[in-house]
């Protein structure tokens, strides 16, 4: 048996391939271990085909049954991996899919910003040291719990929309782009600094979630950008208040 360039095929399933310009030849593939029928020259189960194609850069790819993933497609998911698409859920909620789709990226990166932000002030109501301690500590602690439910509130609406919650905590420090907190510091004037950094860029980036969603239309997770916006501006005003005394 031939194939489209002139070269006899070998019967047997443990042949190796000939591989196109550019590409590694790669043996016994799973779609050529079928045994190839004598009359249709077709492998044992498929209907009878060309065993090869050639495609539109003038290269031949071994073809293959309906359902079967051939070598060279293999080859191509294993050069170039990608991130898998996660289906949305569906739901009744009366919003177009594509703004649903944006609305749960953009709830999906404020969350991400949410959970840093929780992780910083437990880190600051860990490591604080000094005179204001125990007020700072109590303060700190309040910021933390707090947040926690922003972050119910943020991963709840990703769900209600149809959403996949990206709320691992590996995925937020990948996507949070809060600045990271700096471990060297102990006293409470420097921690209340690096706290209220966190809470500002948090409250700006929320402020802009606002008016993103009101553009989708979407005016409840609007209204809940704008409790979580107003909660932490509040957050803010008791951490800064530390700053106008010594702490």
């Amino acid at each position: 048996m031939l194939n489209s360039s002139g070269q006899r095929l070998p019967e047997e399933s443990g042949r190796v391939e000939q591989a196109s310009p550019g590409m590694r030849p790669r043996i016994g593939h799973a779609s050529w271990n079928r045994p190839l029928s004598r009359a249709s020259g077709s492998r044992a189960g498929c209907p009878p085909v060309a065993l090869s194609v050639t495609l539109q850069d003038g290269t031949d790819r071994p073809n293959r049954c309906p359902g079967e993933v051939s070598g060279y497609d293999r080859a191509v998911q294993e050069d170039h991996p990608t991130r898998p698409t996660i289906d949305m859920h569906r739901t009744k909620i009366d919003l177009p899919q594509e703004s649903r789709e944006k609305l749960i990226e953009l709830l999906n990166a404020r969350l991400a910003e949410a959970i840093d932000v929780t992780m910083q002030a437990k880190q600051a109501h860990w490591n604080v040291r000094g005179p204001s301690f125990f007020s700072l500590h109590q303060v700190f602690d309040k910021v933390s719990e707090e947040f926690e439910e922003y972050v119910d509130l943020l991963a709840e609406r990703v769900a209600q929309l149809g959403g996949t919650v990206e709320g691992a905590i590996r995925l937020a420090a990948k996507h949070s782009v809060i600045a990271e907190y700096p471990l060297e510091i102990t006293g409470g004037r420097a921690h209340v600094d690096a706290l209220s950094t966190a809470l500002y860029s948090f409250g700006r980036l929320a402020r802009q979630a606002i008016a993103g969603a009101e553009g989708f239309d979407d005016a409840d997770t609007a209204d809940i950008l704008t409790e979580v916006s107003r909660g932490t501006d509040q957050l803010l005003w008791l951490v800064e208040a530390h700053l106008q005394a010594e702490v």
